[in-house]
C-alpha cells in the first residue's frame, strides 16, 4: 500500500497548480442510515474480505453465547466461529489482501479479556487459537485498546496492538511479539499512517493512537520514539477512508449499526477519520497536518439533515460490503482504479495546500 500511495502522489505532480489553488475546502458532511438489523450489545466491527461482508463482536460484556457474528447483505447473521466468553470490550482487526506480513486474508484478531493475550480466528472462522499470543511480562493491559494489521508496509505488514496500559506491540505472522513503546496511558483507536510526509507531516509512516482520557493523539515510530499532542478530542477509533468503501459504525447505545454510502466520501479518500465515544456534535473529525504550525489539525465533520441520530460510537470501519439499506459497492475495473489513483493523488496534494492556507489565515 505504501508504494501505491507513493504512485498516487507522483501522479499528482502533473496536475495544474491553478486547479489546486481554485479548489474548495474538502469539508465533509455525512448523512447516516440506521441499519435495520439489530444486534445484542455490539462493540467491534471490521470487513471480512473473503465473503465481502462485515463481522461484529457482540454480546458485550460476557461474550455469551457467542462473541462474533458475520452479517450478510440481506441482514442475516451467522455465528463467526465458536469463540465465546471473551469479556470486556472486544475490539477486532481483520486481514485484508495485499499486505506484506504473510497473514491470511480474512483472519481475525482480538483480545480475549485476559491481560496481554491476543486470540486468532482463522480458516474462515472454523479455527480459534486462544491465546495465539501472550505478551511477555505482566501488566501489559487488555487488547480493548485496539488492534490493526499494517497495510502500509512500514511495519512489515505486522499486527499492531495498543493496550489499556499504554503498551504498543507489533506481532508477525509467526506470532512473535516485538515491543515498540510504552505511553503509560490507556490507548484506544489505532492505525498506521501512510509514509507520505508531504501529506501527513510528522504523522507519516507512524503508528497513531488516541488517549481518550487525556484528549491526546499519540504517534509512535518503529524505534521507541513517542510524540503526543493535546487535541481537545477524545479519540475512540481511528480509520483511514478507503476508496470505494461504505462506512459502518457501531452505535452502542441503540444496539444499531449506522451506515453511509461510499459516495459520501468521494472527496475525502485517504483522509484520517477520528471518532469520539461521547459527544454533542456527532463526534467525528478529519485529522490533517497543519504545516504552517507543525501540528495536527482537526476538521469538524458535520451531520447532514435527515441523518439517523448519532449516539455512542464504538468501533467503525470502511468496507466494500453492504448491509440491507446500504448496498455493496461495485468492484472497480482496472482502468477506473488507475484513474482513481491519479485523482486521489491530486486530491491529497490539493488538500495539503488548502490546509496550509487555512492555517495561515
Amino acid at each position: 500500500m505504501q508504494d501505491l500511495w507513493r504512485r498516487k502522489t507522483c501522479l499528482a505532480a502533473v496536475a495544474s497548480v491553478a486547479m489546486v489553488a481554485a479548489a474548495p475546502a474538502n469539508a465533509l458532511e455525512i448523512t447516516f442510515t440506521a441499519i435495520s438489523t439489530t444486534f445484542s450489545n455490539p462493540i467491534g466491527i471490521d470487513y471480512h474480505e473473503p465473503t465481502n461482508s462485515v463481522v461484529v463482536s457482540h454480546n458485550y460484556a460476557s461474550g455469551t453465547p457467542t462473541n462474533f457474528a458475520r452479517i450478510d447483505q440481506d441482514g442475516n447473521q451467522h455465528a463467526f466461529s465458536s469463540a465465546s466468553g471473551f469479556t470486556n470490550e472486544v475490539k477486532i482487526a481483520t486481514v485484508r489482501s495485499g499486505g506484506a506480513g504473510g497473514f491470511t486474508t480474512g483472519d481475525l484478531f482480538t483480545g480475549n479479556g485476559v491481560d496481554g493475550q491476543i486470540a486468532r480466528i482463522t480458516d474462515g472462522g472454523s479455527t480459534v487459537i486462544n491465546p495465539w499470543v501472550d505478551l511477555p511480562g505482566a501488566g501489559n493491559g487488555l487488547m480493548r485498546g485496539s488492534l490493526y494489521v499494517d497495510r502500509t508496509g512500514k511495519f512489515g505488514g505486522d499486527l499492531i496492538a495498543v493496550t489499556t496500559n499504554g503498551e504498543v506491540w507489533r506481532v508477525n505472522s509467526a506470532g512473535t511479539p516485538t515491543f515498540i513503546a510504552d505511553a503509560g496511558v490507556h490507548l484506544e483507536g489505532l492505525t498506521v499512517v501512510p509514509d507520505i510526509p508531504s501529506v501527513f507531516g510528522d504523522l507519516a509512516g507512524k503508528i497513531i493512537a488516541g488517549a481518550e482520557g487525556q484528549s491526546r493523539l499519540y504517534a509512535f515510530d518503529c524505534c521507541a520514539g513517542i510524540q503526543y499532542w493535546d487535541i481537545g478530542f477524545n479519540i475512540e477509533d481511528i480509520d483511514i477512508i478507503d476508496a470505494n468503501s461504505n462506512f459502518f459504525g457501531v452505535n452502542f447505545g441503540t444496539g444499531k449499526i449506522l451506515g453511509a454510502e461510499a459516495s459520501q466520501f468521494t472527496n475525502n479518500i485517504g483522509d484520517i477519520l477520528l471518532t469520539d465515544e461521547f459527544h454533542s456534535d456527532g463526534g467525528l473529525r478529519l485529522l490533517k497536518w497543519d504545516f504552517a504550525n507543525n501540528k495536527p489539525l482537526l476538521e469538524v465533520v458535520t451531520i447532514g439533515a435527515g441523518s439517523a441520530a448519532v449516539g455512542q460510537w464504538e468501533h467503525v470501519t470502511f468496507a466494500q460490503a453492504g448491509i440491507v439499506e446500504i448496498p455493496p459497492t461495485v468492484p472497480e475495473p482496472a482502468a477506473l482504479v488507475l484513474l482513481g489513483v491519479g485523482l486521489l493523488g491530486l486530491a491529497l496534494a490539493r488538500r495539503r495546500l488548502l490546509t496550509t492556507a487555512r492555517s495561515a489565515s
